[in-house]
Order: C-alpha cells, then structure tokens, then sequence
C-alpha cells in the first residue's frame, strides 16, 4: 500500500519528468546523430591524409635513397680529386722551392749589378790612372827604343872591333866572344821588354775603350730625375723612359702608381718614397733630384713639395719672405751683400792692373740691394746647354784652352763659392740692364739674344769682365752718367758657358753665330782690349764676351747700385 501511495503521489511528478524528457529527447538524438555523422567525416579524412602521408613518406624514401647513392659517387670522386690535390702541392711545393732558389739567385745578381754600377766610378778613376801609365809607358817604350838603336850600333861597332882584333889577339877571342853574347842577351832583353810595353799599351788601349763605351751607355735625364737606392747606398737613376712615366704620374696627383722596368712590375709609393718589387717584395728607398745649385739652399724634399703644390694650387699665392720657390728673392744676408760690392768694386781694372777714362773708371760702387735669381726652368735650360758644348767637344776631341785674358781675382773667387765650373771654361761676368724690370724679365726667361740689337761684334748677347764697361748699360744715362739714388744702376751677375772661343782681331758685327776655324765652329766670341774696334782710330778698351744662345747664360743675381 504504500508503494503504491507512493507511486501515486510520485506519478504526477514521474509523468512531468517524463514530459520534460520527451521534449529533451529529440535535440539530444539530432545532436547526437550530428556528431556521428562528422566523426565518420573526420575519420574518412583522416584516412585520406594517412594515406597521402605514405605516399610522400615513400617518395621522401626513394628520394633520399636516390640522394644517398649520388652522394657515395660524389665522395668518391672528391676522395679521388684530394689525392691528386695532394700530389700536386707536393708539385706545388717542390716548384716553389725552386723558385726561392731563383729568387735568391736573382737578388744576389741584382746586388752585383749594383755593385757593377757602384764600380764605374772607382773605373772611371782607374781609366785615367791607365791613361797616366800609358802616357808614362809610351814615354819608357820611346825612351826604349831609343836605346835598343844606341845598343845596336854599338854592337856593331863592338863587332868591327872584335873582328879586327881578333887576328892581333888570339888570346882575346873568348873573351869577345863573351862579351858579343852579352851584348846580344842585353838586347834580346830589352826587345822582349818592348814588346811587354807594346801589349800593355794595346791592353790600356781596349780597356779605355771600353770604359769609354760604358760610360757614353750611360742615360743623361734633363730636369727632375727619379733615382733609386742601390744595394750600396748609392742612388741610382731610373731609365729616361721610366722617370718620364714617373715624372707624369706624379703630376696626375696620383699617391701610388705600378711601373714595368725590363720586364719586372714595380710598385710606387710617391708618398712613403719607395718601390717595391711585386714579385719578391723587396722594397727599395726612391728620391727625386732635381739638380739644383747648392747655394740655392733647396734641398730635392722642399722642390717635390714645392712642385706638388703648384700643381695642387695652379696660381698659388704665397708670402715672399717665406716662398723658397719665388724666382727673384731678396738678398738679405751681410756677407753675401760684402761679397757683391767686393766683385764689384774689384772687378774695375784690366788684367793688367789698368783703369779706363770713361765715367765708371774710377768711382766707387755702393750695393743699395741685391736679388738672388732661383728660376728652375732657366737653370735647367742653361745645364743641357753646358751638355750639348761639352758633348761636341768630346765627339770632336776638342780641348779648349784657358781663357785669356785672365779674369779679376773678386769675380773667380765669386765664382768658386757658387760652383762655377772655371775648369770648363765657366765664368761668371757683369751684364747691365737700362732699369730693374728689365732685370726681372731676364730673371724670369732668361737672356735672349732674339731681342739682341747689333752691335760691334755681332748680333748676341754682351758680357763683361770688368764692372765700369756693365756700369755703361746699367741705366739710360749710364755711358754718361754714375748711377745715383734717383737712377740707381742694375747689373746682372751671369754665369757664362764660354766653351771653345773665338778671340776675334776686329769688328764682326754681322755675325749672328760665332765663326768656324780649322772646319769647327766656335761656342763664343771674345774681344780682348787693344783690338781695333772699328771706330776711326779707336781700339777696344775692356774685355768682352758674346755669346748667341738663349741658354749659353744663366742670371745668378740682380744687383742695384749707386756710386761715389
């Protein structure tokens, strides 16, 4: 009973719940159903991408197999190619020890070419060491024949005698006999001595020739000269054709540039001076000479860079009192002004102690300034001048004589102290000037004999040895006039490529060249005092001389003067 109150209390809430379920069930079993239905989708897809991933797994197998097999060739072939590798470094290596063998033989051939070069001079000085002992020798081998044909006549006097004593004095006759064989051995001697002599002669002769060969092999390079550092220290220069590649390279601005000199390739460092050998490494110190007088006081380092920076600056603006490079600088030094006024002032007289009439002659010349001329282009002119007289001299065996008359003490000491070559007829002389900008033009281009007018002795360029005869062209009013502080006078002191000159007995003046004498042309004309000069009566008073190139002189200083 009461299960089954309680059942019937709980029917109502039973039929509720069962209700309720049945609206519940219907949603669950779609959802369900949905669900079912997406799990086979999912399943049938993923057994399409396991199978797909087999596939590829399969692929991925054969392609790696196939990868596997080519890499066990390429192995091969690469264990195969690092056996032929090894044995050609061991090719490798033997040839580079060949070639440290021939590098080291090349570099002890490059230290006795140095060396080789080094010797010219000591070879130089041994060829005329030879040519004194070949002088000497022909003088014994003269001296040697002239006794060989005393002894010969004696002999045949001593023979006469012997023949003719020999019936007197039979007991003589060994003694004779003697006597002839000595005299016959003493001439054998001195006939094989003479011909020692004459084959020392004929081998001082060949070795001569041969220095002289080499030493006209050797290069002469006009204006700057690239110059390398022997083994030895010494400077060495480059062909003409490598310092002129150098030369234009350094005026392109560039810091380093490569060479190729008899088949080898140098490298060049401009900025570091030096060369470097591209195949052996070897680095050598380089310079650039630029020839230029020692009293200039320019060493080679300030002209390079003086050079760089004109060519850095084409119109460089630079102060005076420090340019070492200005053509015309001041003179400001005391002793080099006293020097002057002493050439001056002791250059008046002729060589024979004498003065002349004119206004000059006796007056006393006081130095207001003085300029130093440094002008690189004209000295350089002027050295392939001295060059081209002394070439021809050596090509035609000339051999100038000593200039005559002789210069004032003042103007050769001058000389010396400023390396004029006096030796080879160098010689510094007196030029005046109307006024002191004609002075610079020359100081600047030189003398130019184009713009000559005619004069006595032809038409060219006039020098003088003694001041009072410059003094007459150093102003407008000077052949008339002493310079003063309103027109003070302008002289030039000049070195003078005199040469071989031409000492004229008169008037030339049409000459525009110096003359020929004996089928050779003179490099000057001189005219000494006491020629007739071609005035009614008149002779010359000073000594003076012509000359007919533009580089035969070079301007050393501007003086400007006045005189008491």
């Amino acid at each position: 009973d009461l299960t089954n109150h309680f059942v019937h209390d709980c029917n109502p809430t039973v039929k509720k719940w069962s209700a309720e379920t049945s609206k519940l069930h219907d949603p669950c079993i779609s959802g369900v159903s949905n669900c079912l239905r997406d799990l086979a989708g999912r399943t049938t897809m993923q057994n399409q991408v396991q199978k797909v991933t087999e596939e590829i797994l399969e692929d991925l197998q054969q392609s790696l197999q196939s990868r596997l097999e080519r890499f066990t060739g390429t192995l091969s072939k690469i264990k195969s190619l690092q056996s032929q590798v090894e044995e050609k470094q061991a090719v490798i290596d033997s040839q580079r020890a060949s070639i440290d063998r021939l590098q080291s033989r090349l570099e002890g051939l490059e230290k006795r070419l140095a060396l080789s070069e080094t010797h010219v001079k000591e070879l130089e000085a041994h060829r005329k060491d030879l040519q004194k002992d070949l002088q000497q020798k022909q003088a014994e081998l003269s001296t040697a024949q002239t006794i060989i044909e005393d002894l010969e006549v004696d002999v045949e006097e001593l023979q006469k005698k012997l023949s003719e004593k020999q019936q007197s004095r039979k007991t003589s006759s060994t003694q004779t006999q003697t006597t002839s064989k000595a005299f016959k051995e003493s001439r054998a001697r001195l006939v094989t001595q003479v011909k020692n002599l004459e084959k020392q002669v004929v081998q001082t002769e060949k070795e001569k020739s041969s220095l002289a060969q080499r030493f006209d092999a050797q290069p002469q390079v006009d204006g700057e000269t690239w110059q390398f550092q022997g083994d030895s220290g010494e400077w060495i220069s480059f062909t003409e054709n490598s310092n002129k590649d150098l030369m234009d390279k350094f005026r392109e601005g560039k810091e380093v540039c490569e060479i190729k000199i008899d088949g080898k390739t140098y490298d060049i460092s401009f900025k570091y001076r030096w060369q470097r050998n591209q195949r052996t490494k070897k680095e050598r110190k380089i310079r650039c000479c630029f020839g230029l007088p020692s009293h200039w006081n320019v060493t080679d380092e300030d002209a390079l860079r003086l050079l760089k920076e004109s060519l850095q600056a084409p119109l460089p603006q630079m102060h005076p009192s420090t340019d070492i490079w200005e053509t015309v600088q001041k003179v400001t030094d005391r002793k080099m002004l006293s020097s002057l006024s002493k050439v001056l002032n002791q250059s008046l007289s002729r060589h024979d102690g004498t003065h002349c009439d004119c206004p000059h002659g006796s007056s006393n010349f006081v130095v207001i300034e003085a300029f130093q001329i440094k002008n690189r282009h004209v000295w350089q002119r002027y050295q392939r001048c001295v060059r081209s007289i002394r070439d021809k001299h050596k090509q035609h065996g000339i051999s100038p004589g000593t200039i005559s008359p002789l210069l004032s003490k003042a103007l050769s000491e001058f000389a010396n102290d400023i390396d004029v070559d006096q030796a080879g007829n160098e010689r510094l002389l007196l030029h005046g000037t109307k006024t002191f900008e004609v002075g610079k033009t020359i100081a600047s281009e030189g003398f130019d004999n184009r713009v000559a007018k005619d004069g006595l002795f032809g038409k060219g360029t006039y020098f003088a040895a003694q001041t009072c005869k410059a003094a007459q062209y150093a102003s407008i009013h000077g052949m008339s006039q002493k310079a003063s502080q309103q027109m003070p006078g302008t002289m030039l002191l000049a070195r003078v490529a005199i040469g071989d000159p031409f000492y004229t007995e008169g008037r030339c003046h049409t000459l525009s060249r110096p003359p020929e004498t004996d089928g050779r042309r003179a490099d000057s004309i001189i005219a000494r005092p006491g020629i007739p000069n071609g005035q009614p009566g008149g002779v010359q008073s000073h000594m003076e001389v012509v000359t007919f190139d533009p580089g035969q002189a070079y301007p050393e200083f501007i003086v400007r003067f006045t005189e008491e």
